[in-house]
C-alpha cells in the first residue's frame, strides 16, 4: 500500500528508520524532506526491493538464469544505501532526493540500459 508516509503520518512516527517493501511508501517528495526534519532515515523503496527486479532480469538473460550472478548483484543494493546515506548527508538532502537523482543519472547516461531482448522460457511450448 503505498503513500502511507505522509505529511499526516510522519509526525506520529516513533522509530529512528524506515525500510519498508511497499512500492511508493512516500505520498510525495516532500516527505522526504519531512523525514530528514524528524532525523528518521529513510531507504528508498525502490532500491532496497531492487532484488526482485535484478533477479527477473537475470532469468530473462539468453546466457539463462545464473543464481550466483543474481545475488552477486543484489549484493550492491548495501553499498548503494550507504552511498545514498553519505551523500545525503553531505548534501543535507533527503535520502528520497539521492536516490530519485541517481536515477535521473543513470536514464540520462542510459547506464545499465539493455542490449539484449529478454529471453522468456516459460509457457506453453511451441
Amino acid at each position: 500500500m503505498g503513500g502511507t508516509i505522509n505529511q499526516e503520518t510522519i509526525p506520529k512516527l516513533r522509530c529512528r528508520g524506515i525500510a519498508g517493501s511497499a512500492n511508493n511508501q512516500l505520498l510525495d517528495g516532500d516527505d522526504g524532506d519531512r523525514l530528514v526534519e524528524r532525523e528518521i532515515l529513510y531507504a528508498p523503496d525502490f532500491v532496497i526491493n531492487a532484488g526482485g527486479v535484478i533477479n527477473l532480469a537475470h532469468e530473462l538473460s539468453s546466457d539463462g538464469y545464473q543464481a550466483p550472478s543474481a545475488r552477486g548483484v543484489t549484493k550492491n543494493i548495501y553499498q548503494q544505501l550507504l552511498n545514498i546515506y553519505q551523500t545525503a548527508a553531505e548534501k543535507k538532502i533527503s535520502t528520497h532526493q539521492v536516490a530519485i537523482n541517481i536515477c535521473d543519472h543513470h536514464l540520462e547516461q542510459d547506464i545499465g540500459k539493455r542490449i539484449e531482448d529478454p529471453v522468456f522460457r516459460f509457457g506453453p511450448e511451441k
